[in-house]
């Protein structure tokens, strides 16, 4: 119940099963998808619970468009609320939107992936595997590109980037030829281009190796462009706000610097208020079958965390009656 041509979804199966595994037969609940994508667990969700309503943000126009059009053939349009909107303000947006109601079970996924359609859309700038413009913007109306970074940032900013966001032991080596290229040739405006340096500048032993060179300069350039990391703990920190009685939240990490910031999170909220519980105490990842059949899932960990006010009432006041 998704569209395979725009995008696939990863650990499906296993969010339809976690996420969801305290939803009642029957009972209406809501779905939050944070990174609606392609839609496609938002889509399976609204299958398989037929009391399900969910409201979908994106930064993507196209996604947007696409959800909104791929909705309406599936006939679920009245089930569906798509929010062209960064998710770092969502615990406000939430508030005020007809939909919410805090005493029903609530659950919220977010996929910090990229989709597979900005992944193979060339003039999106986001994979080296298909010439574009070096762009990587999520939200088309960011002023800051890829290419602005490449060609302006200093040769000492380049290599906190790299480093910072691509955690490359060889930052310094590739912010200098980086710089050495754009006095040399000129302007680095492609995303062959960019890979053609990255790749030429690494030591000869370790360029073919199973991660392409490149992968990581693109990997912390578009960290850098979109502020991803700032945005995660803008999400968190939402999450803390959220005025719900009983919600679980999902988040999909791709790389370590997300699952690190997601795991502190989760420990430190569950060890200083009762009303959090982990769900995963390790990470669930994907199946063998899965990481075959899409090669993109390979890194994927879901991590899960609830919110229950009830049970948090409960253990307060059995912590009362033992004193």
């Amino acid at each position: 119940m998704f569209d395979p041509g725009y995008h696939v979804p990863v650990l499906l199966n296993e969010v339809i099963l976690n996420l969801f595994e305290l939803v009642a037969d029957h009972e209406e609940c809501l779905l939050v998808d944070l990174t609606f994508g392609g839609g496609g667990h938002s889509f399976a969700a609204l299958d398989k619970f037929k009391n399900l309503r969910v409201i979908g943000f994106d930064q993507d126009k196209d996604a947007i468009e696409h959800g909104k059009k791929f909705s309406e053939s599936l006939d679920l349009h009245t089930r569906i609320s798509l929010v062209h909107q960064n998710f770092n303000q969502f615990a406000h947006t939430l508030s005020v939107h007809p939909w919410w109601n805090p005493s029903k079970t609530i659950l919220i996924l977010a996929d910090l992936g990229v989709s597979s359609h900005q992944f193979d859309t060339a003039e999106r700038g986001f994979s080296f595997r298909h010439d574009g413009p070096l762009d990587m913007r999520m939200d088309a109306s960011l002023e800051l590109t890829a290419a602005d970074i490449v060609n302006q940032f200093s040769e000492e900013k380049l290599a906190e980037i790299l480093f910072k966001y691509g955690e490359d032991p060889f930052a310094r080596r590739l912010s200098k030829r980086i710089v050495e290229h754009r006095k040399d040739v000129g302007a680095i405006q492609k995303t062959s281009e960019l890979e053609a340096v990255i790749f030429h500048a690494y030591p000869k032993k370790l360029r073919h190796g199973r991660t392409h060179p490149a992968t990581k300069t693109f990997q912390a350039l578009r960290i850098a462009v979109n502020a991803e990391l700032d945005a995660l703990m803008s999400l968190l920190e939402n999450f803390k706000q959220l005025q719900a009685d009983k919600c679980r939240l999902g988040i999909i990490t791709f790389h370590s610097l997300e699952d690190r910031i997601v795991k502190h999170f989760f420990r430190d909220l569950n060890k200083h208020d009762k009303k959090y519980r982990i769900i995963t105490k390790s990470p669930i990842i994907p199946t063998e079958t899965e990481i075959k059949s899409n090669s993109r899932s390979r890194s994927a960990k879901l991590r899960l965390l609830e919110l229950s006010k009830l049970e948090a009432y409960v253990q307060k006041h059995k912590e009362k009656e033992t004193f």
